[in-house]
């Protein structure tokens, strides 16, 4: 079966990245041809573009209007917006070697235009159907674009909030009637479909996939040498997150190793600043307990059995909370207290037993 699936991809975020690849892998392995819909519209991959404006930024109007003041306010904001710009090169490696991607589309008119030719359309993972920052109202997440007669899924679709708000619910629920069948990441992202009128099941986020077997198979350029206790903050800043961090980090004798998200790490003995996918996985096989406020973050520590520590200090949660009461977790997000309890053999069937019944779900899309 030919299958074209289209997510958010090549955005420089390590779980945005991890999870595309994931399901293409999966799926190539079930002995289809999978190719990842090269969609990027410029405002929603805009992270390292020198010349990209938001139309509700102040200086928009004046910006379009005069190119010498476009280049001047760019070059103003440049240094803000390539403070990570270590991380492009191994990105750009990444999805070059391990994403097979379609012709690039720059906007959903080319998608309508000319659309990939499959049997099935894929809506992947992640936050593609969240309202609050654009993904959600841009029909090509929703696969509002191709023939008619071709095959129309979502695999675990997120709409990372708990409700949509109202002025958005007729877009959403008139674009998920393109939808042959529709399953999502967490159980509020279900409650929300219930309220539309929509039938969906929940699955695991595709990382959980692959086993960790397969993801340890990937190279990385990055080997610390010491025991560590690996930090990735997506909100850097965080007085709680780094007071936790260095209590484990005196506790257990471990260095603190801080990865760069989308904004550089503030401290630790060993900052790292050039990890692409590769060498965020990598790290995370290797720490010996881990400090996140990251869903995929979280993810790949049970992924390797790793302890953890989760922190989220915003109110769209349901990713995180969601999982880690799956688990039998609940109380281990902001707890307040790192902990050492986690026993793996129960942790491990029970996620097992959630892949198997998201594999049932994909052997249905395959049909």
């Amino acid at each position: 079966m030919n299958i074209s699936i289209i997510t958010c991809h090549d955005v420089y975020n390590y779980g945005a990245s991890l999870q595309a690849y994931a399901l293409q892998t999966y799926l190539q392995k079930r002995q289809n041809e999978v190719s990842i819909i090269n969609y990027k519209p410029q405002a929603l991959y805009n992270t390292y573009d020198f010349w990209y404006v938001p139309k509700s930024d102040s200086h928009y109007e004046l910006t379009k209007k005069t190119p010498v003041a476009k280049f001047l306010y760019c070059l103003w904001l440049a240094p803000k917006r390539f403070k990570t710009w270590r991380r492009i090169t191994p990105f750009n490696e990444f999805t070059r070697r391990y994403l097979n991607l379609t012709r690039l589309y720059s906007s959903y008119e080319e998608l309508l235009v000319n659309p990939p030719v499959s049997d099935l359309y894929v809506a992947g993972s992640d936050q593609i159907w969240n309202t609050k920052i654009g993904n959600g109202l841009d029909k090509a997440f929703y696969l509002d674009f191709g023939k008619d007669n071709i095959k129309r899924y979502s695999y675990a679709a997120s709409f990372a909030m708990p409700a949509i708000p109202n002025e958005h619910k007729e877009f959403v629920k008139k674009e998920l009637l393109m939808l042959d069948g529709i399953t999502v990441r967490e159980k509020t992202g279900k409650e929300i479909l219930q309220d539309l009128g929509f039938n969906s099941e929940v699955v695991v986020d595709p990382v959980f996939l692959l086993c960790k077997e397969e993801w340890m198979t990937m190279k990385s350029s990055i080997n610390v040498k010491k025991p560590y206790v690996l930090v990735y903050n997506l909100s850097p800043g965080s007085r709680i997150l780094n007071e936790i961090t260095y209590r484990i980090a005196k506790e257990k004798s471990l260095a603190i190793v801080n990865v760069d998200a989308i904004l550089p790490s503030k401290f630790g003995d060993i900052r790292i600043k050039n990890a692409g996918p590769a060498e965020f996985v990598s790290l995370f096989k290797n720490a010996d307990y881990i400090v996140t406020d990251s869903f995929h973050g979280m993810s790949f520590s049970i992924i390797f059995n790793k302890p953890f520590y989760v922190h989220y200090e915003h109110d769209n949660n349901s990713r995180i909370q969601d999982l880690l009461s799956t688990i039998g977790l609940p109380s281990y997000l902001n707890s307040g207290k790192p902990k050492d309890s986690f026993d793996w053999k129960v942790i491990n069937e029970k996620m097992n037993e959630l892949i198997s019944q998201s594999e049932k779900s994909i052997a249905k899309m395959l049909i």
